[in-house]
């Protein structure tokens, strides 16, 4: 019972670090995708100048 009265509640700090690493992981990815679409255009643009 007396434990209840040392140990912080952090429940709310814990999902929030878990929120701002998933949102971290999702804003990489999705700058992943946009530089993979880039470069996969800027390939393609090279080929049909090869031509």
């Amino acid at each position: 019972m007396l434990t209840r009265f040392f140990v912080p509640d952090t429940v709310n700090y814990m999902v929030a670090g878990y929120l701002v690493v998933g949102v971290m992981i999702s804003g990489y990815i999705l700058s992943l995708i946009q530089r993979w679409r880039k470069t996969q255009q800027e390939y393609l643009t090279l080929q049909e100048e090869q031509d």
